[in-house]
């Protein structure tokens, strides 16, 4: 369970998932993400948070390619929620591209 109590305060550890990343793994993610928030007490950020897990696993998908095992990884300072995802290469570096005028992502 992402909650525990100690010491009279509730503290939220840090979780993360390791998955593949494809298309059809994208909402099974986001629905660990809306569970782990209302599990925090933090049912207000997850709309946002699912937006950028949506974001960084379509990132993985485009730019590093389908079938990338990935981690995410989630924490909170009770300030602040890190969202994460992470590759098993990060060394790796991104391919340049010669994109056309009309390209909108800078894809060619």
């Amino acid at each position: 369970m992402a909650i525990y109590q100690e010491s009279g305060c509730v503290q939220r550890r840090p979780w993360e998932v390791s998955f593949t990343a494809e298309p059809r793994v994208v909402a099974r993610v986001r629905r660990a993400m809306r569970l782990h928030l209302s599990l925090w007490g933090l049912a207000d950020l997850e709309d946002v948070a699912q937006i950028c897990v949506s974001e960084l696993v379509a990132n993985v998908i485009n730019h590093v390619g389908r079938g990338t095992p990935v981690t995410l990884a989630v924490s909170t300072d009770g300030a602040h929620i890190r969202i994460a995802l992470s590759d098993p290469d990060a060394r790796a570096m991104p391919t340049l591209l010669a994109p056309t005028s009309g390209a909108e992502s800078g894809e060619a």
